[in-house]
């Protein structure tokens, strides 16, 4: 990961590591381990920086230039996993109301082309 990112986005934006820190839920030290690569970045922190920051993860890892690039296929399928397991775990009356929002949802779109 390009460690210079965390910090040039952290001046950027004018704000201290310690106020980062209390975002990611960790220590100011923690934070500025993991921004002069001390510490490796987990998933979640990973997730977490590029929401705070409104940038991709590609971008943070240094894969791209665009701050907000689109999901990797990877990250697309991992949130569709994530999306179904939620569904999946919910009653069967609130399954039946995603239905109907997905169907409307089609319907429309399909009256739109």
């Amino acid at each position: 990961m390009k460690h210079n990112k965390l910090r040039q986005l952290r001046e950027q934006e004018k704000v201290s590591g310690a106020v980062i820190a209390d975002k990611l839920g960790v220590t100011p030290q923690y934070y500025y381990d993991l921004e002069t690569g001390r510490r490796r970045l987990n998933e979640d922190l990973l997730i977490k920086l590029a929401d705070i920051h409104d940038v991709s993860v590609d971008y943070l890892l240094g894969r791209t230039e665009e701050k907000n690039g689109l999901l990797t296929a990877k990250e697309s399928r991992g949130s569709y996993t994530t999306l179904a397991k939620r569904i999946e775990s919910l009653p069967d009356a609130e399954k039946r109301i995603i239905e109907i929002i997905i169907s409307s949802s089609q319907n429309q779109s399909a009256g739109l082309e």
